[in-house]
C-alpha cells in the first residue's frame, strides 16, 4: 500500500435509468486520478498548459466541450497524459444493470461511488479525495455520510473525502475529461479511429486492477469453486437494493420500519465491496435497533426485522453455530442461508404430515384438501406417505 496520495474524481453521463426519456446516458463513468503530493506541481502545470492550449475562452476544462469530435479529444488527453498520475476507473453500462436498487440515483451513485473509494483505500493509506458535486449540494452531503459510514476514517487512517467546485481545481477537470473519455470509449464509433489510441493513452495510467465495468463481465471458464467464489453481480444486486431501501425509509418515524433501517444500515456498514463482508450477530443488529426504538429488542424481534426485509425482496444471508447476518457476496452464503431454513422448515413439514396421517386414518378424510390448506397441499406429498420421507 502506497502513503497519503491525492485523489480528484469527476463523472460522465447521468443516474438517469428511463431510456424512454431523452438525454438518459447509456453509460455511467467515475475516474478517479490520483498523485504524489510530490508530484502535483508538476501535473498541476501540465493541466494549466492544456487548459490554455485547448480551452482559452473556457472558465474551465469540461468533457462537454469537446464532445465527440474523437480528433481533439485525442489531442487534449494526450496532453493531460504528460502528467504522472494514476488513473482508476468505474463503468456502468446502465442499460445491463437490473435491480430495485438501480431504480434510484442515490443507491445508484452511492454503489459506484462507494466502490470507487474502496478501491482507492486499498491502495493508499490515507488518500486526500477531492470530488466535483454530484447532483445537489444535500445530495452531496448524505454521500459524504454514507462514505463515512461504510469506511470511518480514524487516527490511524486519517483518510478525507470532500466535494469541490471544479472551476477551481485542475485536478478535478483533468478527471472531467478523462471520464469523457472513457465514456467516449465505450460508445465504440466505428467512424472514430482514434477511440483506440484514446484507450492506450488510458491503460498507460490506469492502476492494475483498478478498471471495473459493471455489471461485470461473465467468465466461460468455471471458478474452481463456483459457489465460494466472490460473485460481484450477486454482491451489486444484495448492496444496491439495501440502498435503495435506505434511502425510500431514511428518517422514518414508525418504530418498525425505524428498526428495519437500522438493521440494513447495519449491514451495510460491515460490508465491504470486494472483500469479505463481516457476519454482523444478532447481538449487535439488537442493539442497533434499541438505539432507534429506546426499549430493549429481543433476539426474536430482530429475526422478525429481518424476515420483513426478506418479504421487501432484499437478499440477507443468516447462518448458525455461530450465528450472524450479512448481505451475501458469494452463491455459499445464499446456500448457507437455505440450509438454515430448510433445517427449520422439514422438522415442521413432517409434523403436519404425521398429524395429516393420523386425522385420514380415523376419518378417511384428507383435511388439507380445506381450501385454506392449498398451499400446505402443494408442498407436501401425498396424504399417507410417511412423513419420514420428507
Amino acid at each position: 500500500m502506497c502513503s497519503q496520495w491525492l485523489a480528484f474524481v469527476d463523472e460522465s453521463g447521468n443516474d438517469g435509468m428511463d431510456f424512454t426519456q431523452q438525454g438518459a446516458s447509456e453509460y455511467y463513468v467515475l475516474a478517479a486520478v490520483a498523485l504524489r503530493p510530490s508530484d502535483l506541481p508538476q501535473a498541476a502545470a501540465v493541466f494549466q498548459d492544456t487548459k490554455l492550449a485547448h480551452f482559452k475562452n473556457a472558465r474551465e476544462m469540461k468533457s462537454g466541450y469537446v464532445g465527440d469530435k474523437d480528433a481533439r479529444r485525442l489531442t487534449v488527453t494526450a496532453s493531460l497524459a504528460r502528467a504522472e498520475f494514476t488513473l482508476h476507473l468505474r463503468v456502468a453500462h446502465k442499460r445491463l444493470l437490473h435491480g430495485k436498487g438501480f431504480r434510484y440515483a442515490s443507491s445508484f451513485i452511492k454503489y459506484l461511488l462507494g466502490d470507487l473509494v474502496s478501491d482507492l483505500l486499498s491502495h493508499y493509506d490515507d488518500p486526500v479525495i477531492q470530488c466535483d458535486q454530484i447532483k445537489t449540494p444535500s445530495f452531496g452531503e448524505d454521500l459524504k455520510r454514507y462514505l463515512y459510514s461504510r469506511y470511518p476514517p480514524d487516527l490511524l487512517r486519517p483518510w478525507s473525502f470532500n466535494f469541490v467546485d471544479s472551476k477551481d481545481n485542475l485536478c478535478v477537470q483533468a478527471a472531467d475529461i478523462i471520464a469523457g473519455t472513457g465514456y467516449r470509449c465505450c460508445e465504440r464509433s466505428p467512424d472514430a479511429p482514434e477511440q483506440d489510441q484514446l484507450l492506450q493513452l488510458l491503460n498507460k495510467h490506469l492502476s492494475k486492477g483498478s478498471f471495473r465495468p459493471f455489471p461485470p463481465p461473465r467468465t466461460t471458464e468455471a471458478p474452481l469453486d463456483p459457489l465460494g467464489s466472490y460473485d460481484p453481480e450477486l454482491e451489486m444486486r444484495a448492496v444496491s437494493d439495501a440502498e435503495a431501501y435506505l434511502s425510500r425509509h431514511l428518517g422514518t418515524k414508525e418504530p418498525t420500519k425505524a428498526a428495519l433501517v437500522a438493521c440494513i444500515a447495519e449491514l451495510l456498514k460491515h460490508n465491504t465491496l470486494q472483500g469479505t463482508p463481516t457476519w454482523v450477530t444478532t447481538r449487535r443488529l439488537a442493539a442497533a435497533c434499541e438505539v432507534v426504538r429506546r426499549e430493549h429488542v429481543s433476539f426474536r424481534s430482530v429475526r422478525s426485522f429481518v424476515g420483513k426485509l426478506r418479504d421487501e425482496g432484499l437478499l440477507i444471508a443468516s447462518r448458525r453455530n455461530p450465528g450472524g447476518y450479512k448481505l451475501p457476496n458469494r452463491m455459499a452464503d445464499v446456500v448457507e442461508f437455505l440450509n438454515t431454513q430448510n433445517d427449520k422448515i422439514k422438522p415442521m413439514m413432517r409434523r403436519i404430515q404425521k398429524a395429516r396421517n393420523v386425522v385420514y386414518g380415523l376419518s378417511g378424510t384428507d383435511i388439507l384438501t380445506d381450501p385454506k390448506f392449498q398451499n400446505l397441499l402443494r408442498l407436501l406429498p401425498p396424504v399417507g406417505t410417511p412423513a419420514d420421507n420428507i
